[in-house]
């Protein structure tokens, strides 16, 4: 199965995010193919494709695939601007997608997918926070 990420933010009908890629790493590992053309320190702006990556995870059948798509957006790290990973990985979590009985109103049948937990990273919240002493002053 594959997955685009992008820098869309589910919460606002997909609507993009722009902004400086301050981190960017993107889980692999086997029967995981990425292409992307996402890097660190990419400047998004409102005048371009949303896309980050595909992520194609391959294994013996579906379920096997979820799982390993599951890792890899685990252990992608995206800073600087929003992106779908969280909802992406709520769908792969759903019983009914993994057992590929969904149709095309899934999603409007699963309000929860969009209940997603939009981790701030500790490491930027102190770099930003001393940035800000240091520019502003305490």
């Amino acid at each position: 199965i594959q997955c685009r990420m992008t820098t869309e933010d589910p919460n606002l009908n997909f609507a993009p995010d722009t902004g400086r890629l301050e981190l960017y790493l993107i889980g692999e590992g086997m029967g995981i193919r990425i292409d992307q053309s996402g890097y660190q320190g990419l400047v998004i702006s409102p005048y371009y494709d949303s896309l980050l990556a595909k992520i194609t995870a391959k294994g013996r059948n579906h379920q096997d695939a979820c799982v390993k798509l599951h890792r890899a957006l685990s252990e992608s790290r995206v800073r600087g601007v929003k992106t779908n990973i969280e909802f992406v990985k709520k769908v792969l979590e759903n019983e009914e997608f993994r057992n590929g009985t969904v149709n095309t109103s899934f999603i409007e049948k699963n309000p929860d997918l969009f209940d997603v937990d939009n981790q701030v990273s500790m490491a930027m919240s102190i770099v930003k926070f001393l940035g800000e002493q240091v520019v502003n002053g305490p």
